[in-house]
């Protein structure tokens, strides 16, 4: 949630914003040297053979699958107190991250943040579904995914959440890295903690026939970001205050990437199971972090195909 500090090692990236492909949200300064807070129940097991991913609609259920299917993913404000995630490939910035949340070591610019705006302090992106932190993580086509999950107290801070719109669409658009600058969209990034963004896709545009064909919106670098669901929410966490004091690391989930649904094979109904506030979220993340071996082939998804 780029949620690479969306992350460390790994990126969110936003193309509308020409910023660079990849961009780590903070660099890996750490090893990892205890594992054992780890979330894999059957770290015991040594043939990935042994136990395979069930279908992630068996442990959703029918029942909720049935009321859910037709409904839109309710994505919770930044404005508030919620769980959210980052994921990472990268074991190094599982420690880092761990311990601190440094944004002098992110990325100056990214989808939602430009340290160039007075007062920004770099960028920490997360996002607010489990499986789509999964998705950032895997899209790099790593084997493993590590899942962060951190509590957000961020209620009574200053958050600007974006929704579709032309507001929106002018700060997804304005260059962030560089000259001249916006003093309008700068201003956003000085008064807020936190910038809140949904990834909507080209369909979900309304401004003009081009729009059809052009996406507006974050995470759209072609090939590796048509990997991400089209429901994937940033929430780009811009000021150390912040992140010192309103972000509270909790755990980390270790999921093997090809339990992880490639683009929007993460549809709703997974996404807002996958969510913290979803009530077969446990069940969830039991099998998940028990499986050695899924359905999905992100090799084959971001290489060959690209997800398209």
């Amino acid at each position: 949630m780029h949620f690479q500090l969306l992350s460390i090692t790994c990126t969110l990236v936003l193309l509308v914003a020409t910023a660079p492909v990849d961009k780590p949200r903070v660099r890996d300064v750490l090893k990892l040297t205890n594992t054992k807070s780890i979330t894999r129940l059957s770290s015991t097991q040594d043939n990935v053979n042994i136990n395979m991913c069930p279908a992630l609609t068996n442990i959703i259920g029918s029942n909720h699958t049935n009321k859910s299917k037709r409904a839109d993913v309710q994505h919770p404000a930044g404005k508030s107190n919620v769980v959210l995630f980052h994921g990472t490939y990268s074991i190094a910035s599982v420690t880092a991250l761990k311990s601190e949340v440094n944004l002098e070591l992110s990325a100056k610019h990214g989808d939602l943040h430009s340290t160039m705006a007075s007062g920004v302090d770099g960028g920490f992106y997360l996002t607010d579904s489990l499986l789509a932190a999964g998705q950032f993580a895997c899209r790099d086509v790593e084997p493993t995914a590590y899942i962060l999950e951190y509590e957000w107290t961020g209620a009574s801070l200053p958050v600007k959440d974006y929704q579709a719109g032309g507001d929106f669409k002018a700060y997804l658009e304005y260059e962030k890295y560089a000259y001249p600058r916006n003093a309008a969209l700068d201003q956003v990034m000085k008064d807020n903690v936190m910038i809140s963004g949904y990834n909507f896709v080209s369909s979900k545009w309304e401004f003009s026939t081009l729009a059809q064909f052009v996406s507006l919106r974050p995470m759209n670098a072609r090939g590796v970001d048509d990997c991400l669901s089209d429901n994937f929410w940033q929430y780009a966490l811009i000021k150390q205050q912040a992140a010192t004091s309103n972000l509270k690391y909790i755990t980390t989930y270790e999921v093997v990437c090809s339990a992880v649904p490639d683009g929007n094979k993460l549809n709703n109904v997974l996404y807002s199971a996958s969510q913290k506030s979803s009530p077969v979220f446990p069940e969830m993340v039991k099998q998940l972090t028990e499986c050695w071996k899924g359905p999905f082939d992100w090799h084959t998804a971001v290489v060959v195909k690209q997800c398209h």
